[in-house]
C-alpha cells in the first residue's frame, strides 16, 4: 500500500463538498468523507487500476457521490490533487492539476 499526500487544493475541494452536503442533510457530509477515505485507500492499494485522465494523472470515481479524485503517483507516493464534481468539464478539471 502506497503512502498518500492530499494537496491543499484537494483538501479545500473536499471541505467545500462536505460542507455543502452537511447543509443539505446532517450526516451526509460525514458519509462523503467516509467514501473519500475508502476511495483513497483503494487508490493507495491499487493505484494503476484507475483510468488515466491525462498521463500521469488518473481519476477515481466515488461510488455513492458524484465526485472524482484526481491524483498521480510520483516516487511511490499517491498525490491527491483535486476532488471534483463529475459534472465539471474535463478541461476545467485538468486546469486544476499542477
Amino acid at each position: 500500500m502506497l503512502p498518500h499526500v492530499i494537496q491543499p487544493a484537494a483538501d479545500r475541494d473536499l471541505d467545500h463538498a462536505i460542507n455543502w452536503y452537511e447543509r443539505k442533510q446532517q450526516g451526509l457530509g460525514v458519509e462523503l468523507l467516509d467514501e473519500f477515505v475508502k476511495t483513497v485507500e483503494s487508490i493507495c492499494g491499487f493505484p494503476e487500476s484507475y483510468p488515466l485522465l491525462l498521463p500521469p494523472y488518473r481519476r477515481a470515481l466515488l461510488k455513492k457521490f458524484p465526485y472524482s479524485v484526481l491524483y498521480e503517483v510520483f516516487n511511490d507516493t499517491v498525490f491527491v490533487h483535486a476532488v471534483v464534481h463529475n459534472a465539471m468539464d474535463d478541461r476545467r478539471a485538468l486546469n486544476r492539476l499542477p
